[in-house]
């Protein structure tokens, strides 16, 4: 099985190899295998899984690979890395559901873990008479984040008030608009003014 497989890697067929690798792992799990499936998952963009098989290629040391696909192996595990992150969710909140990217992980109370590609991710945590948590923060590689997944009951949540009656709003506005019209009555009758102190001076050097 593990021949057919470098068959396939050779021939680039990665899923198929990457199919063959998994069925002799099954059987005997070698870490010269796990190094081969790794390589066909860089070919098929599956980080997650090619840094955990990276990791159980690098387990025993070089023993098991020669010292050329130890240290390559070493070199792949580094750039994988910053592809990944670790996420810890915490609810402490009885019967509380957690989905992470809409698959339920976690029934509060109780903590996972697990390894997700850098990136953005969502996570929800819900129960019934209880306010939604939901929160979709964005992981760089490498990085291990922890959230805490609190609920807060229905009845707890702050219940909007106004800060004053309702009329007030609408008082000021008229208030506005009464002193807005005085303005321009006053700038009316200003003007009115000033144009006959304007036909008084013509008058006045007319004589």
């Amino acid at each position: 099985i593990f021949r057919t497989g470098n068959a396939a890697l050779k021939e680039s067929q990665w899923r198929i190899a990457a199919d063959r690798y998994r069925e002799a792992l099954a059987l005997w799990d070698h870490p010269a295998i796990n190094y081969n499936l790794a390589l066909a998952l860089l070919q098929l963009d599956q980080p997650i899984e090619t840094y955990k098989r990276l990791e159980a290629a690098l387990k025993y040391g070089a023993a098991p690979l020669d010292s050329d696909k130890f240290e390559q192996a070493q070199r792949y595990r580094a750039l994988v890395e910053k592809q990944v992150s670790r996420i810890e969710l915490r609810c402490d909140v009885d019967g509380a559901v957690v989905k992470l990217n809409g698959q339920q992980v976690l029934v509060g109370p109780g903590t996972y873990k697990t390894m997700v590609r850098a990136g953005a991710v969502t996570v929800v945590a819900s129960k019934e008479g209880f306010l939604t948590n939901e929160q979709s923060p964005t992981l760089l590689g490498g990085e291990t984040r922890t959230l805490e997944l609190t609920l807060v009951a229905a009845e707890q949540a702050v219940e909007y008030r106004r800060l004053f009656a309702a009329w007030i709003p609408f008082a000021v506005l008229g208030a506005g608009a009464a002193l807005a019209g005085g303005g321009v009555g006053l700038h009316l009758s200003a003007r009115n003014q000033f144009a006959a102190y304007d036909r008084g001076i013509e008058g006045c050097v007319d004589v």
